[in-house]
């Protein structure tokens, strides 16, 4: 576990989380283009998008051993994506889905005292009050993931090629969607080039 003081199985978090992180460092580092990270999104939304019977992500954690794991860590990476998005556009910029992992880091490490993990994640995200719907529909309930105006206010497109999620940025991207995308690390390459 991440946090011996979390208990319980919330995978859901700290690998659907951690991969979208992982993704957006990988970006930031530039290990990889911004296209790899719109389009492993676009692979977790066509898991999610394709899982039968569907369950809350807790529920789905705790069976995760089970077959599920794909399920779990593809629709927590999507979680975490329409967290950051949220959380950048509503703070413009200051806060993102960093911040809320600092937040969990900062309130559970050692020796923090035990608490459900599910219980104390949900609570601290939904701290953040553009979270608690994301909380209510993808992390407890069971709705399909509706990223629709997630990935338009970030100036993302999103097209259907042979039955698989097609993510790509808006050729002409508004001001504040240039802004997100910026946020997310579109445009980190140039960054790093002109140093």
């Amino acid at each position: 576990m991440l946090f011996r003081s979390l208990k319980g199985s919330y995978d859901w978090f700290y690998e659907g989380f951690a991969l979208y992180e992982e993704q957006k460092l990988g970006v930031k580092m530039n290990q990889i283009r911004f296209d790899d990270l719109l389009a492993t999104l676009g692979r977790a939304y066509d898991v999610d998008r394709l899982t039968g019977a569907r369950a809350s992500l807790i529920d789905a954690s705790k069976g995760r051993w089970a077959g599920g794991n794909s399920t779990v860590y593809a629709r927590g990476m999507l979680v975490a994506f329409l967290c950051d998005v949220a959380l950048l556009d509503a703070s413009k910029g200051k806060r993102s889905v960093e911040t809320v992992l600092r937040s969990v880091f900062e309130k559970y490490r050692p020796p923090a005292r035990g608490a459900d993990a599910s219980e104390a994640i949900t609570s601290l995200l939904r701290s953040e009050p553009q979270l608690a719907e994301i909380v209510d529909r993808y992390v407890q309930g069971t709705d399909l993931v509706d990223w629709g105006s997630s990935v338009r206010k970030a100036g993302i497109h999103v097209s259907t090629r042979d039955q698989l999620t097609v993510l790509t940025v808006d050729p002409k991207p508004g001001s504040r969607q240039k802004a997100l995308l910026d946020q997310l690390g579109y445009n980190n390459w140039r960054k790093l080039a002109s140093k």
